[in-house]
């Protein structure tokens, strides 16, 4: 549907792309069952629960289950407990439980009570609300990892945990089976998140699935965002709605026909100028409307009448930055000569969201980014407390190194001056000042940086994907590339870097994780997202392949380097027709992909690509005849 953003929310007009699962996500199964619940990314509803004790005993409850998993925790898992090892608890608590509500094990009631699927004692879990009543501490624990939940080869598993021994060490108890609650204690006192407790106790082959990746609904499936220039509604107030490409005409896992050859019909209807419009085919994307420009905004701390030259935005990203389970929109723009803003809009759900506000400025703050700065917007949650934070990357320009000439032996090198990534924590309603959060070598300007959990421990770390040059290769070509202006060195590849996360604050040295020599930075459309859901990020690219085709490509991460690994191809699919955003679209807690394709005079087609842990299959596609490739901008 067309929804139309508050006033004054944004200078650009705001895409959004909601994608609906082939079919129902969740469904009661019927016959041989109890609770018989299917879905494996959606907890249950309810659970059904043997009471052994109480006035309820010998009877079968029917349990809210956010209720069940809040109550058992207060049994099971000390008040006291650190925030992480509560919130391991919860996962473990909570898929205990949830296993076992897909899973019948044929139990019923004496004298006909019915059926259940646990008992509320130490077979299973203690549930005695009569007695027990969680803290705060305990709620805040499962309300923040109520998506979360776990795999052992790719299979759910019911997870078992034990109290241990005191005085064990972290992890020296592990099984592979059980999270054993004296040593996770000491994991948590020794700074490990959730996320690394659970994965020191369940690996090896343990996954951690959080459904939903940029999801402003919070409903558990992820969407992307499309910035375009504009200063309201289109002319006329309408815009036609995306049409439904034909399934058969879905690029394959090994080739597809140019989209260009076959586009889809344009829809004879349009929405009303008031924003409304008829249902959008298959639920794909609502569209949001900015209603009229931004007027240059003025910092209080400037000199009353100051002008300040338009506003140019550089950045958008999602991230939760109020803790309240829906990605918000964050754009960061240069405000002039005058400093930096970043602004928020946060998600309403459904579709919408609130006007833009500034959550920080440069402006008065300490923090001088000279205009001509390369910088870059950052989003995610770098401490680890569940909420997202923004960070900027800046640093000036560099230069590339230089060849050698014909009586030199070697090339001279880069130019790589000292960049900082300013970490602006959210307080919920505001961003903090600014924490300087790394700090190294490198050439902002001719990198591309990403804010993504490749290590696993729960804490965004820096990934940054710069030019690699033959000088810079452990082997250098025995027939020297063609040179630059000046007798500068070309690139001839990739190389990726990472920053880890730590338990402290800040990350580490940025150390080079994998070399690509078969593209360059300014072929390829990259994305970072956890392709084959381990609980690790994995940077994903769309590069050119052969004339005329393409091909995705993921780096996989091991939490210390990356696999390459070829993800689909295609001998007509164009890379320079793409674009691309990532989001985990159907729910199932793997990154997916949309490719923007540019379809001419006919407007952008919309592919899906949805992930299988190792592949990515093509999926539904449409056509917006409206959206003009040429200027948008997906994230």
């Amino acid at each position: 549907m067309l929804r139309r953003l508050a006033a004054g929310s944004s200078a650009l007009a705001l895409l959004l792309l909601l994608v609906a699962p082939p079919g129902p996500r969740v469904a009661l199964a019927a016959g041989g069952t109890c609770t018989g619940w299917t879905s494996e990314y959606v907890p249950p509803p309810t659970i059904r629960v043997l009471r052994t004790v109480g006035p309820a005993k010998g009877m079968v409850q029917v349990v809210p289950f956010r209720k069940y998993v809040i109550t058992v925790l207060a049994a099971e898992f000390g008040p006291s407990s650190p925030v992480e090892a509560l919130r391991a608890g919860a996962v473990a608590v909570k898929d205990y439980g949830w296993y076992y509500a897909m899973h019948w094990r044929g139990n019923s009631a004496p004298h006909g009570g019915g059926c259940y699927d646990v008992q509320d004692n130490t077979w299973d879990q203690v549930y005695w609300p009569e007695h027990d009543r969680a803290s705060d501490r305990q709620v805040q624990a499962v309300l923040d990892t109520w998506r979360v939940s776990v795999r052992k080869d790719g299979r759910f598993v019911p997870t078992g945990y034990r109290p241990g021994t005191a005085g064990k060490a972290c992890g020296a108890d592990a099984d592979g089976w059980r999270l054993y609650q004296a040593s996770a204690y000491r994991c948590a006192l020794q700074g490990m998140l959730y996320p690394e407790i659970l994965r020191t106790y369940y690996r090896p082959h343990f996954q951690i699935v959080v459904p939903g990746v940029h999801d402003p609904n919070g409903d558990g499936l992820g969407s992307i965002g499309i910035a375009l220039p504009g200063a309201g509604p289109i002319a006329g107030g309408s815009a036609p709605a995306p049409t439904p490409s034909p399934a058969s005409a879905s690029p394959t896992a090994s080739a597809a026909a140019d989209p260009a050859t076959s586009p889809s019909p344009v829809p004879s209807g349009s929405p009303a100028a008031s924003g409304t419009a008829a249902p959008a085919p298959a639920g794909f994307y609502d569209l949001l409307w900015s209603d009229a420009p931004q007027q240059a905004w003025q910092p209080p701390s400037l000199p009353p009448g100051t002008s300040l030259d338009p506003i140019t935005t550089l950045d958008w990203a999602f991230a939760d930055v109020n803790h309240d389970g829906r990605s918000d929109v964050l754009r960061l723009e240069r405000l002039g000569t005058a400093g930096y803003r970043i602004t928020v809009s946060l998600s309403l759900g459904d579709g919408q969201f609130a006007p833009a506000a500034t959550w920080w400025s440069s402006v008065g703050t300490g923090l001088d980014l000279a205009p001509t700065e390369a910088v870059q917007l950052l989003a995610g949650d770098f401490d680890g407390d569940g909420t997202g934070d923004a960070a900027i990357l800046a640093g000036t320009p560099g230069s590339p190194p230089t060849a050698a000439g014909p009586s030199a032996t070697t090339a001279v090198p880069a130019s790589v001056p000292e960049a900082k990534l300013y970490l602006l924590r959210s307080t919920g309603a505001g961003f903090a000042p600014p924490q300087t959060w790394w700090s190294g070598p490198l050439d902002v300007g001719s990198a591309r940086a990403f804010a993504a959990d490749v290590t696993g421990d729960g804490r965004a770390d820096l990934v940054v994907e710069s030019d690699l040059y033959p000088s810079q290769l452990p082997v250098p070509p025995s027939t020297p590339p063609p040179a630059g202006p000046n007798g500068a060195e070309l690139p001839v590849g990739m190389r990726f870097l990472v920053a880890p996360s730590g338990p402290g604050a800040g990350l580490g040295k940025l150390t080079g994780w994998l070399d690509v020599t078969d593209a360059t930075r300014a072929q390829v459309q990259t994305a970072v997202e956890d392709v084959n859901r381990d609980g690790r990020a994995d940077v994903v690219f769309l590069r050119p392949l052969d004339t005329g085709g393409s091909q995705i490509v993921g780096l996989l991460s091991t939490g210390t380097g990356f696999i390459r690994s070829t993800l689909w191809s295609s001998a007509t699919f164009r890379a320079s027709a793409a674009k691309i955003a990532a989001a985990d679209l159907n729910g199932d807690g793997r990154g997916d992909l949309v490719v923007l394709y540019d379809m001419g005079s006919a407007g952008t087609k919309l592919f899906q690509f949805l992930s299988t842990g190792t592949a990515f299959q093509a999926g539904p596609r449409v056509l917006d005849p409206a959206l003009d490739w040429a200027n948008i901008t997906p994230f």
